[in-house]
């Protein structure tokens, strides 16, 4: 590789990048074939440069690195070179102004030649007494930064291993109070330190078990289950910091950004400016005030380790950067590293893209209103930090991946600059016990799909001018009923980060004040469930002239650019609040009869979702709970093996359709009739599974608000009744069974959703109950 301009302040830059150069060094040093990659870059442009280089010889490999210095220093530091030098560790060349250091040489870090020369006396000095009778064996080098810090594998008689860390200054004393905090504030594994020297300024660590995943090369899945114990690991490292800092650092999100782009236009001039402002950008929308917590301060995939005995659990390691800050800056930084990956096409864009999704989900259930939006904006900032890696990595191609990963920080950085300069109207609020027609509540306020770089696509959706004209293209039959119209008010009335919203658009017409609610998907338009919709509307009796008085929101259009589709809002009450308020058996036989409706219409999913479906998605699930909880993993195992036979006793029948969600909130009341929301999901299926699912809420309701599996019993039993009143060819054992199945899956549900955590053991009894009873009750092996 090469710089872009030569630097003819320091000579040395115009041999320190060629390895081909430095490999030929070597090798009359060592009388070996040696073969040089770069690994580090430190460079500043007219002052010096440092290079880190693998040294592989056969089956060795060792490290070394060169400094070039500025001209008119080389004579004084090569007389100090060569005075601390031991033969042929430092290799002069006076032509260049260049030194070149074999390992173990290090000016700022002569502790490591110290360990190498006498191991055994280095480690007596180093380890506390319980460790330093044992003899080692040798020692693997696992990272290595010149002039800063060493870390090493030391391998014993005893088989046991140990890391040894060397720091330079700046670094020995923020890792001794890391590990000192780590182990009174929070519960994680971390690894135990089991020496100390402040004169070498070494460090050292207990091994810890465990291998680095590979997030890429594993299925959807599985890489999901991984996640999810990531997320539970940094949940658990999180924790309150009350003090201002105490003995660490208060992290400081912008620190470091705008030296990006000074730093940039230096070494690549036609791209400074651009970087600059990116930088600007950032810090202008970097979260200023956050939760005080314990974090990790450089959480990477390759700080990971997923554990092989036993439990299989996730840990991580390096723990030097610790500090006080805020919480999704540890996500952020996960992130951010993957979209770096994904920028020089190590990765797939698609898969780091879904493993955002994940994360921004997490964090939308964690209870902390802004934490998604923070984490957004300490991703773009984490990858923005990574801009002069693909020069410091010694990429031959390195301009071309710098404009490649500028391009994308760009793209996410106009994002929110968008969002922020865009004017978003707030929520309204209206009667707690009232709710749209399409059974979503509202979000509170302050909650702005513009700041949602998924998003990006609708800016213009909240322009009311815009807007009107869009409306009146997507929904002509409407417009010919009510128009023309101004767009009044725009209020956000779910929003979920990275994935789906739903917007309302409050019009004056001629004929009144009209509300419409617009559907967004960030992955498509969802004609799927628009042609679902309109045809149980039109087709299949679900109108509002229906004399049942059961119908769906009336489909209006569709608009493609904004992957937006529309529906007709009224006001109505969601079906928990009425039930609970009535409790009246007229209110569940409309209950019953609702979905009855649905699984006898004559509409034709293409979408089937069989028994085995339901059950794998519910295995899935469980498998993770049973690590996640590992203290229930017996009776979570149990739970799943009765699953399994109480799906196989359920009856083959023709499917019909089915809503697949089916549950209090996806049925309201309003003046006399009642409304059936929410078919994203409707398919091809055992029409017991909508009641058995329905049944089952309906127990989690009664666990978790009322501490009472039983609560709603009366209600569950009318429901049943009414039910096969109306198809009778659907048993009330394949409900039962079907009952089992969905409340198992509040296991997983109740853990997910932070605010229900409480319930979840209680969950979990019940379940192992009522799965042992059904399947006592089917005649069947219990498995216990």
């Amino acid at each position: 590789m090469q710089l872009y301009q030569s630097d003819h302040e320091l000579p040395g830059t115009r041999l320190i990048f060629d390895t081909n150069a430095i490999a030929a060094r070597l090798q009359s040093a060592i009388d070996r074939d040696v073969s040089v990659a770069i690994s580090d870059i430190r460079y500043k442009p007219g002052t010096s440069c440092v290079v880190t280089y693998r040294v592989d010889a056969e089956m060795d490999r060792t490290y070394a690195h060169a400094k070039a210095f500025h001209a008119s220093d080389w004579s004084t530091r090569k007389q100090k070179l060569a005075i601390a030098d031991e033969p042929g560790n430092v290799l002069l060349d006076e032509e260049h102004s260049l030194a070149l250091f074999r390992f173990p040489a290090d000016a700022k870090l002569p502790a490591i030649a110290r360990f190498v020369s006498n191991p055994d006396d280095f480690l007596n000095s180093v380890l506390f007494d319980d460790f330093q009778q044992k003899r080692l064996l040798g020692f693997k080098t696992l990272a290595y930064k010149p002039n800063r810090r060493f870390t090493g594998a030391l391998s014993f008689d005893s088989g046991e291993q140990l890391v040894l860390k060397i720091h330079d200054p700046s670094t020995f004393d923020r890792s001794l109070s890391s590990s000192d905090v780590l182990k009174k504030a929070s519960s994680i594994v971390a690894p135990p330190r089991i020496g100390r020297s402040s004169r070498h300024r070494a460090l050292v660590y207990g091994w810890m078990d465990g291998v680095q995943p590979d997030l890429f090369s594993i299925d959807v899945v599985k890489r999901k289950r991984l996640m999810e114990q990531i997320f539970d690991f940094l949940d658990r490292l999180h924790h309150p910091i009350r003090s201002k800092g105490g003995s660490l650092p208060r992290q400081q999100p912008s620190s470091g950004l705008l030296a990006i782009g000074d730093y940039l236009a230096e070494i690549y001039p036609p791209i400074g400016d651009k970087v600059r402002k990116l930088g600007a950008s950032i810090i202008e929308n970097l979260p200023s005030k956050f939760p005080s917590m314990l974090i990790h301060g450089d959480f990477s995939v390759d700080q990971i380790l997923v554990s092989q005995v036993n439990d299989e659990s996730v840990r991580a390691c390096d723990f030097d950067n610790c500090c006080v800050g805020d919480p999704t800056f540890d996500f952020g930084t996960l992130v951010g590293q993957l979209y770096y990956q994904a920028a020089l096409d190590n990765v797939s864009l698609a898969q780091v893209e879904e493993i955002n999704e994940w994360v921004v989900d997490h964090l939308a259930e964690s209870g902390d209103s802004s934490a998604v939006q923070r984490y957004r904006f300490h991703q773009v900032a984490a990858t923005f930090r990574l801009a002069t890696h693909p020069f410091r990595s010694g990429y031959s191609d390195w301009i071309q991946k710098t404009e490649t990963l500028i391009g994308l920080i760009g793209e996410q950085v106009e994002a929110i600059k968008r969002r922020r300069d865009s004017v978003l109207v707030e929520s309204f609020s209206e009667p707690e016990t009232n709710a749209s027609r399409s059974g979503i509540r509202e979000l509170p306020p302050g909650n702005k799909v513009l700041s949602d770089p998924a998003f990006k696509f609708v800016g213009y959706a909240f322009e009311p001018e815009v807007a009107a004209k869009v409306l009146e293209q997507a929904m002509p039959d409407f417009y010919r009923q009510n128009g023309p119209w101004e767009v009044v008010k725009i209020s956000v009335r779910r929003h979920k980060p990275g994935r789906r919203c739903l917007i309302e658009y409050q019009l004056s017409t001629a004929r009144g004040l009209q509300s419409i609610l617009g559907k967004v998907s960030v992955k498509r338009l969802d004609r799927r469930s628009f042609r679902i919709q309109t045809a149980l509307y039109n087709s299949c009796g679900f109108s509002q002239d229906g004399p049942d008085g059961i119908e769906v929101p009336r489909p209006l259009g569709q608009w493609a650019p904004w992957n937006m589709w529309f529906q007709e809002k009224v006001e109505a009450t969601e079906g928990i609040a009425f039930l609970e308020k009535s409790r009246l058996p007229s209110v569940v036989g409309r209950i019953a009869a609702t979905i009855a409706k649905l699984h006898q219409s004559d509409l034709v999913p293409t979408k089937r979702h069989s028994e085995q479906d339901e059950l794998n998605l519910l295995l899935d699930r469980l498998s993770v709970m049973a690590v996640q909880l590992p203290d229930e993993s017996l009776r979570i195992n149990l739970i799943a093996d009765r699953c399994r036979s109480i799906c196989a006793s359920i009856s083959n029948r023709p499917p019909t359709p089915i809503h697949r969600d089916f549950y209090h909130d996806q049925i309201m009341f309003a003046n006399g009739r009642t409304y059936l929301v929410d078919l994203d999901l409707v398919s091809l299926g055992h029409p017991a599974l909508d009641v058995g699912n329905f049944l089952a809420h309906l127990a989690e309701d009664g666990i978790r608000r009322f501490d009472d599996p039983m609560y709603w019993r009366d209600e569950e039993a009318q429901i049943m009744e009414h039910y096969v009143d109306l198809l009778p060819d659907v048993s009330k054992q394949d409900i039962a069974a079907f009952k089992a199945i969905s409340l198992a899956r509040h296991i997983s549900i109740s853990w997910k959703i932070r605010g229900r955590r409480k319930s979840t053991s209680s969950i979990i009894q019940e379940v192992d109950a009522l799965t042992n009873t059904v399947l006592l009750n089917f005649d069947l092996v219990s498995g216990s």
